[in-house]
């Protein structure tokens, strides 16, 4: 059997059940995650973890529907970071189990709508949530927004006023997201091997510790030549051979 359980400053390592699958429990990146979420705790950060025979197998990450943090503002709403349940463990209708418990905390803390990104087929899977409920509200080339409302009447808006970076020629740009040890070390295995296999690039990284220093909204994502970049943790070589073909000879 497994259970969910609401995480706070004593339990808050159930959060990245996901670095267990990829050999980096305890790691640097895991750490940095972990010291994000006990910092901003006062951000109203929401974390629910699903556990099997005391082993954590899933989490959920929310936060307020508000910036720096959500790319929707919506001021009785919640925004869903992201989700995830380990391998080994899905197609158990686990992840449905763990959606239905945002929706019942949501419900309880007087929320009334969860917003979420879906980018591209694998992140946020759109079929899933569209599946349980959730409908598309707002879509463009990279991501969609999807919503499910517990209100018949649900304000929000989509914060597309993101400050854009003017980059140099050939700067590779990396925004890192503290809120998920994955992507911080799919960047820097990024960053590390494109300075090692590209010459004549420059390589910025950003990244973020405490969001109330924050004045502007967080973006997360690699851009070069101002051009997005998508990294898959199992092809970065892909991307590093894509940066390379956009390297502009001066």
């Amino acid at each position: 059997m497994y259970n969910f359980v609401r995480l706070n400053k004593e339990n808050i390592g159930l959060a990245f059940s996901c670095t267990r699958d990829h050999s980096l429990w305890g790691s640097d990146y895991h750490q940095k995650s972990n010291k994000f979420l006990i910092d901003n705790l006062n951000y109203r950060i929401y974390g629910i973890g699903a556990v099997h025979d005391m082993n954590p197998i899933g989490h959920a990450l929310l936060v307020d529907a508000k910036g720096p943090i959500s790319p929707v503002d919506s001021k009785n709403g919640l925004y869903l970071h992201c989700i995830y349940i380990s391998p080994n463990h899905r197609n158990r209708e686990i992840g449905t189990s763990l959606l239905e418990e945002i929706e019942k905390e949501a419900k309880n803390e007087k929320k009334d709508a969860i917003f979420l990104s879906a980018i591209g087929m694998h992140w946020m899977s759109r079929g899933f949530f569209e599946k349980n409920g959730f409908t598309t509200v707002n879509e463009d080339d990279l991501d969609a927004t999807l919503m499910k409302s517990f209100s018949s009447s649900v304000e929000y808006r989509i914060i597309k006023d993101v400050p854009k970076h003017q980059p140099k020629t050939n700067q590779l740009v990396i925004n890192h997201n503290p809120l998920c040890p994955l992507m911080l070390y799919r960047y820097s295995m990024l960053a590390k091997m494109a300075s090692e296999e590209i010459e004549g690039i420059e390589i910025m990284q950003n990244t973020i510790e405490d969001t109330s220093e924050m004045k502007t909204q967080m973006s997360y994502g690699v851009y070069f030549n101002n051009l997005p970049i998508l990294v898959n943790e199992k092809q970065i070589a892909d991307s590093v051979a894509m940066i390379k073909s956009l390297v502009i000879k001066i």
